[in-house]
């Protein structure tokens, strides 16, 4: 047993020997934001042994020498040379054998001949399935092995790895995330799910694949770890985001970006928040934000595409989603962005070209890039293959009342009145807010054959939208709905209700009178 600071401490040392990035800021993060009540519990240590439960040995003073080596060349991105270096060592112990392994593995991305880039990245897989062959791998060769099994798009394969990986070594925040990539290949019951890590990783996947379960679990126990340091504002904010209680989840953004101003870590998710929001001052301070911060990163372009994309400049978001992706060429939401301005330029070759690149890049298990596909087809009318897309984005996110409602309009648009209304029936019983609610239970008020049925719906629709001066006809149009059906039946009391608020119109005026004969009788 060692005490949670010393575990920290441990993992942020094992993920930094072997060069990576994400991981060990991540950890950083973790350690500095650890409140001194929690830093002295007790925690099983993490031993370091292989697949098959021999133990790592430690490393001689000559592999310490050229682990320090291998580091430096990793830092300074010469991946050729620490290839060389790795190979020169002569060792065969796995933290050496991962840098070799992995040095080689990042060197491909910067191959232009796509025969020589394949060459390489065969090499690095065929050494890494013999060493899982022979049980030779560790923690960090498992992570590596599924990092080249997703290149290859083998996600049951990535799937099985990334498990195996994280049960000996559970700090790894990058097989997490790469986790992610993987939904549905995987069973949640074979994870750790008492560690730290979990918690964290439900969150985070929520933003992809929006989880039918409530986040706030797993929010409580960072929060009891980490008290209000920034990452528990943040993954709070997240977990607001991801339940779609927007206005507090930019409270919460608002408060981790006072306590973590240098940051632009999920800022442009923040920046999603605000254009929800419709908060184009708050967008603005937060591109300008950005800009003083970093203007060479994806998050930056992301936030600045949101600004324009609010302020009704699709060809300036449509430039600045270009710019993050020169800069990430794997990032989904640019692409799923990209393929949304486009469509407001009604481009959708153009948008759909946008959507297959994200799920290309990894994005098939995200619901966002399903969903623009199946916007993209139900723009050309073409509600079949509209019906395919938006089924496949309910796949990646079961409760989400908006792709609910889209196959509705979909099935209503193909005459298929049953299974239309139980779409909207299901969008209303789905996690989406005041807008998703009032489309399906005013279709489901239209669609409705008994009356009765007609009246719940729409008076539910009533409560849910108020009197929005953008709905005033549609609302005067139910208004007459309403009390022409409690005039009938005799309810006096509801049809004055609903007949007093259109009784100036022309049918308004006649079930007024109407009503009047009846009340003076």
């Amino acid at each position: 047993m060692e005490t949670l600071d010393k575990v920290l401490s441990s993992a942020l040392k094992d993920c930094l020997t072997r060069g990576l990035i994400l991981a060990p800021k991540w950890l950083a993060e973790l350690l500095q934001s650890l409140d001194e009540t929690q830093a002295s519990l007790l925690l099983p240590s993490v031993p370091q042994r292989t697949i098959n439960g021999t133990p790592i040995r430690k490393t001689t003073p000559k592999e310490d020498r050229y682990l320090v080596i291998l580091q430096t060349f990793l830092n300074a991105r010469e991946y050729g040379n620490a290839t060389a270096h790795a190979e020169k060592s002569g060792s065969n112990h796995p933290k050496i054998l991962f840098i070799r392994l992995y040095s080689l593995f990042l060197s491909t991305d910067r191959i232009s001949a796509l025969n020589e880039r394949e060459v390489h990245l065969k090499k690095v897989k065929l050494e890494l399935q013999s060493l899982y062959q022979e049980g030779e791998m560790d923690a960090f060769l498992l992570y590596l092995y599924s990092a080249v099994s997703l290149k290859y798009k083998d996600t049951k394969l990535a799937a099985k790895l990334l498990t195996e990986s994280i049960n000996l070594f559970p700090y790894n925040w990058s097989a997490w995330r790469d986790l992610t990539k993987c939904v549905g290949d995987f069973n949640e019951e074979n994870l750790p799910k008492d560690t730290i890590s979990f918690a964290f990783f439900k969150i985070y996947s929520s933003i992809s694949s929006p989880s039918t379960n409530s986040l706030t679990p797993y929010r409580t126990i960072i929060v009891s770890y980490f008290k209000d340091s920034p990452i528990s504002l943040l993954y709070s904010a997240l977990t607001a985001y991801s339940e779609k209680d927007y206005k507090a989840s930019s409270q919460l953004f608002q408060q981790y970006l006072s306590t973590s101003p240098h940051s632009l870590e999920y800022l442009d998710t923040y920046s999603d928040v605000l254009y929800v929001l419709t908060s184009l001052p708050e967008l603005s301070a937060l591109a300008s934000h950005a800009l003083k911060t970093n203007p060479y990163c994806p998050e930056t372009n992301l936030i600045l595409a949101n600004f324009y994309s609010l302020s009704n400049n699709s060809r300036k978001a449509i430039e600045f989603l270009q710019k993050a992706l020169s800069l990430d060429p794997e990032n989904i939401a640019a692409w799923v962005l990209l393929g949304h301005e486009y469509l407001e330029l009604k481009n959708v070759p153009q948008a759909m070209k946008s959507y297959w690149n994200a799920i290309e890049n990894g994005g098939d298990r995200d619901y966002r890039a399903w969903y623009g596909l199946g916007t993209a087809y139900e723009t050309l009318k073409a509600y079949t293959e509209a019906i395919r897309f938006f089924w496949k984005a309910n796949n990646c996110s079961k409760n989400d009342s908006r792709i609910w409602n889209s196959l509705g309009v979909c099935y209503e648009a193909m005459g298929d009145r049953e299974k239309c209304v139980q779409c909207f029936e299901n969008a209303v019983a789905g996690n989406g807010g005041v807008l998703e609610n009032t489309l399906a239970l005013k279709k489901l008020g239209e669609l409705s054959v008994d009356p009765k049925r007609a009246v719940f719906y729409f008076e539910a629709w009533l409560k849910e939208c108020g009197k929005a001066g953008d709905l005033k006809e549609e609302i005067s149009r139910v208004y007459i709905f309403l009390a022409n059906f409690y005039l009938n039946e005799k309810v006096l009391d509801l049809a004055e209700k609903y007949a007093v608020e259109v009784k100036n119109s022309d049918e308004g005026r006649i079930i007024w009178s109407k009503l009047l004969k009846l009340k003076s009788v």
